[in-house]
């Protein structure tokens, strides 16, 4: 079995009016796979992926696969809050914090195939019957908290280099912040109407904002 590369944030650490009990149980969160094992393991059966149209001009006629699930909050906390978490991650390295996303998308992947199968309503003809699994192995694909159902506005983590970040012109705190919730979304790549993945400018770097100041 091939080892994966993940490891526990040496920089991870929370603010002294911090939830002691909350504290504790992080910092005995189990290792990345294991909370990612955990996070497929309790994903409500209810959970349906949805076709997403894009928004921006600049997307014009493109799609995503959209699967917004949820999850027990210790697994969210775990997931998004801990010192083995995807945040975590990120900081450690970006490379690393990719890695880490690629592996939760791929473990997500059956689930939503297979959920797919079955909303008839998904289904298209011609390239459209292969762009599902196109969205889902884009290498924008991501997993993370669903933001539209938790309130970042609070600083619970004393991480240095965030910190700093957080000080300059353009940024904000939101990376200091440990939300707690219960969902989170797949977000699949953008595909236009050729199949191909589409990118915007400003998220190529996404996984070098998350490792700098814990959001993109």
């Amino acid at each position: 079995m091939v080892s994966l590369p993940f490891e526990r944030s040496g920089e991870w650490h929370f603010c002294t009016a911090f939830d002691e009990q909350r504290r504790v149980a992080l910092e005995g969160s189990p290792g990345f796979p294991d909370i990612a094992d955990a996070i497929c393991r309790n994903i409500l059966p209810t959970a349906k992926p949805s076709k997403e149209p894009a928004n921006d001009e600049r997307l014009k006629d493109c799609w995503r696969i959209k699967f917004v699930f949820s999850v027990p909050p210790v697994t969210f906390d775990r997931f998004f809050n801990g010192p083995c978490g995807i945040r975590a991650q990120f900081l450690n390295d970006a490379e690393l914090g990719r890695c880490a996303n690629s592996h939760m998308v791929m473990m997500l992947r059956p689930k939503v195939l297979r959920a797919l199968e079955s909303e008839h309503t998904l289904r298209t003809d011609g390239p459209g019957q292969w762009s599902a699994s196109g969205s889902i192995d884009g290498l924008s694909s991501k997993v993370w908290i669903n933001e539209l159902s938790v309130h970042c506005n609070s600083r619970d983590l004393a991480i240095a280099r965030r910190e700093a970040a957080a000080g300059q012109n353009g940024t904000d705190s939101r990376g200091l912040c440990a939300p707690t919730g219960t969902e989170l979304v797949l977000f699949g790549a953008w595909i236009n109407p050729d199949g191909v993945e589409m990118v915007l400018p400003e998220k190529i770097k996404r996984h070098d904002e998350i490792h700098l100041r814990g959001y993109s």
